[in-house]
């Protein structure tokens, strides 16, 4: 028994109902391209309303010039394709998809239109992009944790064997009589490389997060304040200092003479960045409220606490960096300089230091614009809630 009109009326209600429940976008065409029918969900994925995309060619979710008129007769070699896609919202703005057609036929085997359904892929693209920045993360955290180790090894081998070699030319020394001056002076020369290894080991040690700390409570003004007549002599006369100094810093539990190191180093960084050209450093202090949000795009800001620090930082407007010379600025003695004195320790040092207060780090830099980077240290007392209605960031 044939099914009569109320049963047929019945079923395209149903299947017409089920298409309007569905989170996936579908879209009914003509073989011209024009909507005969469309649900819900494409008409709310992209901004549009089910009566503004009925009648309109199917171009209108399409990048300007994208789409291409299809004949009947291609149209019917066609079988189900899928592929991704960014169409267009009615605002303007760039959507991407994952889209799936089918050639609709008549009772006669021929083509009368094309469905399609469409997937929204915002949040998937969004969720992928965010695994793959925090895979980089880990993967930077994972060799700055063993290089840190290696350095720390190498720092702790060279201090066993330079304080041995120290110890030998002291005896020497004290040993030799003075018309020995021969032997004296290469003696001494000794004992002067076996203390430049030495700084150098501490670098490593620094790096590691090992270094010697002898902390108290330390205000960065002064820190910057006892450090910049021999900052400014420093630089040459086309480089000029500005510094813009926050007031009523909270005190950090610091080395000084540690603090004083990195300082020193990221003002000498930001000189060499500048090179031979005109250019400004700018010195600036300041307090900021970090959120997880905002320690998540800073080094070291993995399981650094939200809650209020104390910044030290230093923009330059030198050559820049691009995103590889970023990514590898903290290792051990990479260095960009040609003329063979660079050690590239400088900002390894840096690292380790501040990984060693408990710090953090924050690098933007622009190539041919310049560089600031952004060091962090928790403010005492230490973390507490932010008060209702504080902004995020005080001071800059």
């Amino acid at each position: 028994m044939e099914p009569g009109p109320g049963h047929l009326e019945d079923a395209l209600r149903r299947l017409e109902k089920a298409v309007e429940t569905m989170q996936l976008g579908v879209t009914i065409t003509d073989i011209a391209g024009k909507i005969v029918y469309t649900n819900s969900a494409e008409a709310r994925i992209h901004g549009y309303t089910v009566d503004e995309l009925v009648g309109k060619d199917v171009s209108v979710f399409c990048l300007p010039g994208y789409r291409r008129s299809l004949g009947s007769q291609q149209v019917r070699r066609m079988k189900s394709w899928r592929r991704e896609s960014m169409n267009v919202r009615k605002d303007g703005t760039l959507l991407p998809v994952a889209l799936m057609s089918d050639v609709v036929l008549d009772a006669r085997d021929q083509p009368i239109g094309v469905v399609t359904t469409c997937e929204d892929l915002t949040e998937a693209k969004r969720a992928e992009a965010e695994r793959e920045r925090l895979q980089v993360r880990i993967q930077q955290s994972q060799k700055l944790e063993s290089l840190a180790v290696l350095a720390g090894g190498v720092a702790y081998d060279f201090n066993n064997v330079l304080t041995s070699i120290l110890g030998h030319a002291s005896l020497v020394l004290s040993e030799l009589p003075p018309q020995a001056s021969h032997v004296l002076d290469k003696v001494a020369e000794i004992q002067s490389g076996a203390l430049r290894l030495a700084q150098l080991t501490d670098q490593l040690l620094a790096f590691s997060g090992h270094g010697r700390y002898k902390t108290e409570p330390v205000n960065v003004n002064d820190i910057v304040k006892e450090l910049i007549h021999l900052i400014e002599v420093s630089q040459g006369r086309h480089v000029r200092l500005q510094y813009e100094l926050g007031s009523d810093l909270p005190v950090i539990v610091a080395d000084p003479v540690q603090l004083r190191q990195v300082f020193r180093h990221l003002v000498t960084n930001a000189s060499e960045a500048i090179g031979e050209d005109e250019g400004v450093i700018t010195i600036r202090t300041g307090t900021k409220w970090a959120s997880r949000e905002y320690l998540a795009t800073t080094y070291l800001g993995d399981d650094a606490p939200q809650g209020e620090y104390v910044f030290l930082e230093v923009e330059d407007t030198g050559c820049g960096m691009d995103p590889a010379t970023r990514a590898k600025i903290f290792d051990p003695f990479f260095t960009t300089k040609f003329t063979g004195h660079g050690r590239g320790l400088g900002l390894a040092a840096v690292m380790g230091i501040v990984r060693g207060h408990g710090g953090v780090i924050r690098v933007d830099s622009v190539p041919d614009q310049g560089t600031c980077v952004l060091t962090l240290f928790p403010a005492r007392p230490a973390f507490v809630r932010r008060p209702a209605g504080v902004d995020q960031t005080v001071g800059r």
